[in-house]
């Protein structure tokens, strides 16, 4: 975390365009890197090394639920929020997730597991089948409560939203969930929230007092992500704080959008799908105490298999 708050502000410093919005361009860049800060956070928990991304899962999955948050309430500024569009994106949250999932199976199957009695198991554990798809079932929900609530509550649909986080918070906690499935996604609302207020948020971003603030918060909070959690349900807290700070300071930046990055952007979810496959054939062959060489092949094979898996389904697709 304290990587990434450097790099923030080197890039803060050295290209300032003082206030900015979350474009597209921006939000893409988000999306291509920051999966690997969540595999980093999954390494480091296999591993116990890495110390800098120990706790950093929450904070990479509150960047994208707060990009997700924001992108779903500019589509409903824009009249665009209807059952077409719901069914469009939740096709595009599952679709990719079937060829992921058929090579996991197949791995497990090879090494003698009983495959329909662990997808039992595992969706019963909030899992779509690979590791780590708690996220996917999540993101569906909240997309579906947006998407409700915004025609049933349209002039409180920021309270209406708050009002179901906290009744699925409850939920989940009365049913002894891990806290990691939900601890994060009041980073959606603050996200929808966000670009609503994005005109006096960027009028903030031209005051020097605010920005050292802002700055200070987001230093603050990932230097105690590099430790337990002070109290049971802190996440909730700092990733909120530290995905705001990051998102107030990064939209003033001025990025170049690559094709690469592009690219990067484009795979990114696949790679996230397929670090679980990744991890899987790693137990099988490496030790967990080369801490560094465990981490690059992690991002290498999830990389690999994320654009094999990318390039497989758009070909699958091409012919439908």
């Amino acid at each position: 975390m304290i990587l990434i708050f450097s790099v923030l502000v080197l890039f803060f410093v050295l290209s300032n365009s003082k206030i900015g919005s979350l474009t597209i361009e921006k939000s893409n860049f988000l999306k291509a890197f920051f999966p690997y800060v969540i595999i980093l956070h999954h390494v480091s928990h296999l591993t116990g090394g890495i110390s800098d991304f120990q706790w950093a899962g929450p904070y990479g999955v509150g960047v994208f639920f707060f990009i997700s948050g924001y992108g779903l309430e500019y589509k409903r500024r824009h009249g665009v929020l209807n059952i077409t569009s719901y069914f469009k994106r939740v096709k595009n949250v599952l679709l990719p997730i079937i060829i992921p999932v058929s090579i996991y199976l197949i791995l497990l199957a090879i090494n003698g597991t009983h495959i329909w009695q662990f997808v039992i198991e595992q969706l019963k554990s909030y899992t779509i089948v690979l590791p780590y798809t708690w996220f996917v079932i999540t993101l569906i929900i909240i997309y579906t409560s947006y998407y409700s609530l915004s025609y049933i509550f349209p002039r409180n649909l920021f309270f209406s939203e708050l009002v179901f986080l906290l009744l699925f918070s409850c939920l989940m906690m009365a049913n002894d969930m891990d806290g990691t499935f939900y601890i994060t996604t009041y980073c959606f609302l603050i996200g929808a929230i966000y670009h609503d207020k994005e005109q006096c948020v960027m009028k903030w971003q031209s005051k020097t007092i605010i920005v050292l603030a802002i700055v200070s918060f987001l230093l603050l909070t990932s230097v105690l992500a590099l430790y337990r959690p002070l109290f049971k349900g802190y996440a909730a807290f700092g990733a909120s704080i530290w995905t705001t700070c990051f998102i107030f300071l990064f939209t003033r930046t001025h990025v170049k959008y690559t094709s690469f990055i592009n690219h990067l952007k484009d795979i990114s979810y696949d790679v996230f799908l397929c670090q679980g496959i990744a991890f899987y054939l790693l137990s099988k062959g490496i030790s967990l105490n080369n801490v560094w060489l465990y981490a690059i092949l992690s991002i290498s094979l999830s990389f690999l298999f994320g654009e094999f898996c990318y390039y497989l389904r758009k070909a699958v697709m091409s012919q439908l």
